[in-house]
Parts: C-alpha cells; structure tokens; sequence
C-alpha cells in the first residue's frame, strides 16, 4: 500500500506538493489531485469524471456552458477531499493544493506552428471561466493551461523511450485529435469532429438504444477477442467504418512525408481498443502507410508502473496527466 504521504515531508524537507489536475474534454471533465515529489513516482486521488451530455447537434456553446457546469462538480468533489485531509494532522500537508493545471481538448486548444516552433492555444472565455471556478473551491492558486494532445505527446514518448516516428490519435467525445510525433516532438496536428458521442448516437439511432443503454452496451462493447457484442454488431460496424475513414482523410496530409510506421490511440476504455481495431481493419487507412503500420492502444497497465497509486478502475487520461507533470516536476 502507496501512503499519500511524501517522504521528504516527513522530514521537513521542501519539494514536494499537491498539484489539481483538471481534464477537460467536449464529451466529459475529470478530475483529480496529484501528488508530486522527486523521490517517489506520482500519486493520483480524489478522482472523478462527470460526463457531458450528448447533444443532438454540435454546439459549441452549449458543449461550453455544460463543461463548466461538469467542472464545478469535479472541483467540489477534489475540494472536499483535500478539505477532509486537512483535517488529518497526519495528512494535513497532502491535502493543501499549491496550484493547478487544467488540460484542455479541442476545441478549447489548438496549436500553430510559429517563429518559436509548435505551439499550443486555448480558448481565453473558457479559461476565465475555468479559473474563477477554481478559485473558488481552492482560493487563489496559481493556475496554468495546457493541451491535452502536448501533454499526451509529452508523457508518451517518456513512457516508450524507443520508438520510431508515430501519430498519437487522441479520441474524447465529439473530436478526435492526431498529432505527428518525430523524433519525439511534435510536429504536425489535425482534428476530426468525430469521437465517442459519434458511436453513441449510432447505437441510439440505429441500435434502438436509450443513452443509458448505449453508454452500457460501449462499456460491455469489446470481449476477449476485441469484438463488439453480436446484437450490436451492425451499429457498431457502421460507426468504426465512419470513424476510421475520417481519421484517415484527416491523417493522410500528416503521414505524406513522413516516415510514421505506428499509431497509438488514447481513448477512455474500451472505446481506445475499439478505435485501434477499427483503424487496424480500415483500408483506406491502412493504404496511408507506405511500408505497413502498428495500431495499438494506450491502456492502464501500459501506465501503471510510472503510477505509485491511482483509482482501482484506472482513467487513462488523468494518468498520463499525472506523468506528464511528473517529468516537468521542477519547472511547474
């Protein structure tokens, strides 16, 4: 058992601290508190996810205005649990939040390549409004944005050290995002507006389903042999054709000149199974590969070793989150 503990606190030592990670998607906002320190790998809890509606439509704002309301709802649940650590003379120091990072998806990011390289954009009404509901629960804490696909990219290539030229295709609710990695940086990014709120109203549309029942049937979607469940099969099928053909029109401008051979898909479980075999059977996007691709997905047990402590049913975004400001633990 990981104690929340820090060591070098125990002696009075500096160093260490508790970081508020916030997650924010267009299908969902996770949260959760991370503790940091340089001897001991980093410690994830408190953790929630509170999903967005499926809207019938895309709108923007609307998407907006219900991921803030889904933010309040995390932060409340991460205040009160530093809160009740504060009131543990032990465990005092663990629940003192010294900052916080909130990572952001598209729409609310984008990136453009300048003068200073690649470099990350956020969407300013939404980062006021995520700011002052942060302030709010935690007081004025220093907080910072970042883009989920820099941070991913980031934490990736620090996980698989050797690996060769590779797109990292991050599917949240409504988008999907690609980002070009050579040479472990960077180098090249597409959307597409097709995600997880895609199957889902296919499996309402065409499988008859109530949302509830289309969100249960994608959590029992893939067995043993990476199949969606036979009385869904053919809704199913439809929406991996539709998603992977879109990504493939929107990855073949990346992967022209490039000399990408692999594709690693983050995803919320099982949906990141489901994408890579879906893109791993789609010709038009095997045919982008000049000598052949490997599609895998980005799982929990991938992560786990660079995690002292995490949730017992892990949330793959918020983890590599955690990895990413581990690796970044002296500058933030």
């Amino acid at each position: 058992m990981f104690s929340l503990f820090g060591g070098r606190d125990k002696k009075g030592i500096g160093g260490t601290k508790t970081v508020l990670v916030l997650d924010v998607e267009n299908g969902s906002v996770g949260g959760a508190l991370v503790r940091l320190d340089t001897t001991n790998q980093p410690r994830l809890f408190a953790e929630l996810r509170t999903e967005l509606p499926v809207f019938p439509t895309l709108s923007s704002t609307a998407i907006a205005q219900a991921v803030v309301e889904a933010a309040q709802t995390t932060l409340q649940h991460a205040a009160e649990v530093a809160a009740r650590l504060r009131q543990n003379e032990s465990l005092a120091p663990v629940g003192v939040v010294s900052q916080a990072v909130v990572f952001l998806a598209p729409p609310w990011s984008s990136a453009s390549v300048g003068e200073q390289g690649f470099a990350w954009d956020h969407e300013p009404h939404l980062t006021r409004e995520l700011t002052d509901a942060i302030v709010r629960q935690f007081g004025p804490v220093p907080v910072s944005f970042r883009a989920i696909g820099g941070a991913a990219a980031h934490a990736t290539t620090s996980v698989f050290e050797q690996q060769s030229d590779f797109i990292l295709c991050t599917v949240t609710g409504e988008v999907a995002e690609l980002v070009l990695i050579a040479d472990g940086l960077p180098t090249g990014r597409a959307t597409v507006p097709t995600g997880l709120h895609t199957l889902l109203r296919t499996l309402r549309h065409h499988g008859g389903l109530s949302l509830p029942e289309a969100r249960s049937a994608v959590r029992l979607a893939v067995n043993h042999d990476g199949r969606a469940i036979p009385e869904l099969s053919e809704p199913f099928d439809a929406a991996a054709r539709h998603i992977a053909t879109n990504i493939a029109q929107s990855a073949a401008p990346l992967i022209r000149d490039s000399d990408a051979a692999g594709v690693l898909v983050l995803a919320h479980e099982p949906v990141g199974q489901w994408v890579a075999r879906a893109l791993s059977e789609s010709e038009p996007f095997a045919a982008l590969f000049k000598n052949g691709s490997t599609v895998r997905a980005l799982r929990p047990q991938h992560l786990s070793p660079h995690i002292a402590l995490h949730a017992q049913n892990p949330d793959v975004f918020l983890m590599v989150e955690a990895i990413f400001l581990d690796t970044k633990f002296t500058t933030l």
